[in-house]
């Protein structure tokens, strides 16, 4: 009677007062953060607007951005691909990898001076969607996947549902911050700045997913627990019981 009364009470924040507990709930919150960090939304919300700055007009902007969205789709069923295929560790550090490398990109292209109207605008413009186009793929495909898959995977079975909760709340919250802030940076200090500043965000991003987020890919839900229970590293490859997911 015991035993069913304890099964029926535990979990909860009463939980996160065990140290390896507290660790995966604050990796799954981290893996929240890293996936807005990234500024996806500011591309898929503000898309129109970032071209517009650089002298595409209005309907031009409007009707550019219509890549963006076939870009995401493509690049999301390319991921049901990748994500049985490829460790989920490395594929979240490449994907960071390259979207710093497209932010950067994007920033330089803001640099680049050219009167309004001119065919050197417009192929700025196109330069800038370009490199919007290729942040998307690495997100897409590699940092937005990952990031469901292993929310799903890495909390214990007595906070799940209280991790999952705690990490969608505080992805929403960050993707409410960056949505505010991002257009008041670009009005204030340029595209330039602007997408640099997100370029160094996502390198911090990058050096703590690469720290502190282990590989989860052919392991089964009571390995990923063990591992995080003991430290110990476990069966990792193809050789391991469980399957790929």
């Amino acid at each position: 009677m015991e035993e069913k009364r304890t099964a029926r009470t535990g979990g909860g924040w009463a939980e996160l007062a065990v140290p390896w507990v507290r660790r995966v709930f604050l990796i799954g919150l981290g893996l929240a953060v890293i996936q807005q960090i990234t500024g996806i939304n500011t591309i898929m919300y503000f898309a129109p607007t970032i071209l517009q700055q650089t002298g595409l007009g209005s309907q031009a902007a409007l009707t550019a951005t219509i890549a963006n969205g076939v870009v995401a789709v493509l690049a999301s069923a390319f991921s049901l691909y990748l994500i049985g295929r490829v460790g989920r560790r490395p594929l979240l550090i490449t994907g960071q990898l390259g979207i710093v490398a497209s932010l950067i990109a994007i920033g330089v292209a803001f640099s680049f001076h050219a009167e309004p109207g001119t065919g050197a605008s417009t192929l700025r413009s196109y330069l800038i969607l370009a490199r919007m186009l290729a942040f998307l793929v690495f997100q897409q495909a590699a940092v937005s996947p990952v990031t469901w898959v292993m929310l799903s995977e890495i909390f214990p079975i007595k906070i799940r549902g209280l991790g999952m909760g705690a990490a969608v709340l505080l992805l929403w919250l960050v993707n409410a911050l960056v949505t505010f802030t991002f257009p008041i940076l670009l009005a204030g200090v340029g595209g330039t700045t602007t997408f640099l500043v997100f370029a160094a965000l996502n390198v911090l991003a990058a050096a703590a997913a690469a720290r502190k987020i282990p590989e989860t890919r052919n392991r089964s839900l009571e390995q990923i627990e063990e591992h995080f229970r003991t430290g110990s590293s476990g069966p990792s490859g193809p050789s391991a019981s469980a399957p790929a997911a």
